[in-house]
């Protein structure tokens, strides 16, 4: 994969990552269009973060622990219902 592969899929990655934080619909194109930016803002302003629209390494390290967090709460609810269902 040559390096502007690697970046269509590291936006595709980003795009769907805000989709699932934001809870929004966002195509994972890999393009970083009107509509990425504007979520990637939304993103910003909702975490406190400097909403320039520019997907940085805080902004990163935002989402990857937000994503973190959507993942053990379903890991948590699905051990709960799992453990419910063994009673």
């Amino acid at each position: 994969m040559n390096s502007a592969e690697m970046r269509i899929e590291e936006i595709k990655m980003v795009q769907r990552s805000l989709s699932e934080v934001m809870n929004r619909d966002l195509v994972d194109n890999g393009h970083y269009g009107h509509y990425s930016e504007r979520m990637v803002k939304e993103f910003q302003e909702k975490f406190g973060l400097k909403s320039d629209g520019i997907f940085n390494e805080i902004c990163w390290n935002t989402l990857k622990g937000k994503i973190s967090n959507k993942i053990n709460n379903f890991l948590c609810f699905f051990i709960r219902t799992s453990e419910k269902k063994a009673d």
